[in-house]
């Protein structure tokens, strides 16, 4: 096994390092780590350069082929769809508008994707439906998974959605009303729960706790996380439908600062963060498609949700309804990342640990940050900050992180001597419309306790 390190002392003095290179300059924080273990399943054979994947129905002129399409993408904006354009998965006794894949969203995890969606007769039961794959076309049932809300009559269960923690936690944000099912009605009582995985399989789940939203009458919640601030979106119907962005310091609790993104009865909506800044979103026309149009269009954004204004359509093979999107996981190699950027360069100067354009940074830790290994660019590569946690200054390191890179492995270690080494806190990891996750991490110690270490390894399988 190979390795690169990028080793920094915060305190009275910083110092980087990548394979054999090694700067300093004066700063005074001190900072974190955390570790993402190599990615080796079989991979899915996508195309190559594809960078996300997505799990959706069919758009069909208001529905009729509600069934799990996947389709993949190199910049969330043209897609191809896996499996000849056909579905890849529906559940048994399917039949148009029939038990019914409605919703779907993805997440990798564990080694497998996992698909929760909305599922039988339009979400009219105390249950959804959960999917798991290797390779996004070989589905396994898991099972209808019961989220049975106390006290419900006639329950309504709607658009399950992924989020995962800092701390890797999985959970699920989903609608449910105690009595819509008789008439599918989103009104009143419809509103965003959390729920969480409480078996290994996978098979059993907590009991839904509503989030405490600005409002009480919500559909299709999604949420990411920035350092310590979650962001949400959700459909008010209390305002006509309308998209809203909201943030808080808790997952369940505390959510405020209701900003309208607008958009009103779109549906399918998802969040992601520019790395040149501002923000992207997804919406797609829902039952709307039969008047203008089906498929995904996105909207451009700005850092303070504002400005999203028009509507662009994406390219997509088959039009896309109500679905969600994450990074592919193991998909391409160092040396398939060496043959495409390094491959005119002379031999030496193509190895993991090779500097070919003197920045400090290796040709590993450039593949393993998504730079380029011919421009000087470590200056930004690490940034080094402070951030508060119950009174207490933290530092904290940030940097990017590509789910797409099979046998490259990601290990942040803190330190006060460089002689024992112990894993930071990963705070965040923040997917972008560039496909890379931009992840925080936490020194354990607070900044007070002195001169700290950090080093982010990262490792190469043989």
């Amino acid at each position: 096994m190979r390795a690169a390190l990028a080793i920094l002392l915060i305190g009275s003095a910083f110092a980087f390092a990548a394979g054999p290179a090694r700067r300093t300059a004066k700063v005074s924080r001190r900072t974190p780590n955390v570790a993402s273990a190599p990615i080796v399943n079989p991979a899915p054979i996508v195309p190559a350069g594809s960078r996300f994947v997505m799990s959706h129905f069919k758009s069909n002129n208001h529905g009729g082929d509600e069934r799990l399409y996947i389709s993949v993408s190199p910049d969330a904006l043209n897609w191809t769809a896996l499996n000849g354009g056909n579905p890849v998965w529906q559940p048994a006794g399917w039949a148009g508008f029939e038990n019914v894949v409605r919703d779907p969203a993805i997440i990798f995890d564990s080694g497998y994707y996992w698909v929760a969606y909305t599922s039988g007769n339009y979400g009219r039961h105390a249950s959804f439906g959960l999917v798991k794959s290797m390779d996004l076309l070989n589905w396994t049932l898991v099972g209808e998974i019961a989220c049975v809300l106390p006290g419900a009559t006639g329950q309504l269960t709607w658009n399950p959605c992924f989020f995962r923690d800092g701390d890797g936690s999985v959970h699920i944000l989903i609608a449910i009303s105690p009595d819509g099912a008789p008439s599918i009605s989103p009104i009143p009582n419809l509103r965003a729960h959390e729920i969480h995985p409480t078996s290994a399989d996978w098979t059993q789940w907590s009991t839904p706790v509503p989030l405490a939203l600005p409002s009480t009458n919500t559909n299709e919640f999604f949420a990411w996380r920035e350092g310590a601030t979650y962001h949400g979106i959700y459909v008010d119907f209390q305002q006509n439908a309308r998209w809203i962005h909201v943030t808080s310091n808790n997952l369940i609790t505390g959510w405020g600062g209701a900003t309208p993104l607008y958009h009103d009865s779109w549906e399918g909506g998802q969040m992601l963060k520019k790395p040149s800044g501002g923000y992207r979103l997804f919406i797609e026309p829902g039952d709307n498609d039969q008047f203008v149009g089906g498929g995904y269009r996105y909207v451009e954004g700005s850092s303070t949700f504002t400005g999203f204004d028009n509507r662009i359509p994406r390219n997509e093979q088959v039009l896309m309804r109500n679905g969600k999107m994450t990074a592919l996981a193991g998909i391409s190699t160092f040396a398939q990342w060496q043959a495409a950027n390094l491959n005119a360069l002379p031999a030496e100067q193509q190895s993991p640990l090779a500097d070919p354009d003197g920045d400090g940074l290796s040709n590993l830790i450039e593949c393993a940050l998504d730079l380029n290994p011919l421009i000087q660019d470590s200056a930004t590569a690490l940034p080094v900050f402070l951030t508060q946690s119950a009174g207490q200054d933290y530092a904290t390191l940030r940097y990017r992180r590509l789910r797409q890179l099979a046998g490259i492995g990601y290990v942040v270690e803190t330190s006060g001597d460089l002689q024992t080494w112990n894993p930071g806190q990963e705070v965040s990891a923040t997917l972008m419309t560039d496909g890379s996750e931009l992840v925080e991490v936490r020194d354990a110690m607070p900044a007070s306790n002195g001169p700290r270490f950090i080093r982010l390894r990262v490792t190469l399988q043989p």
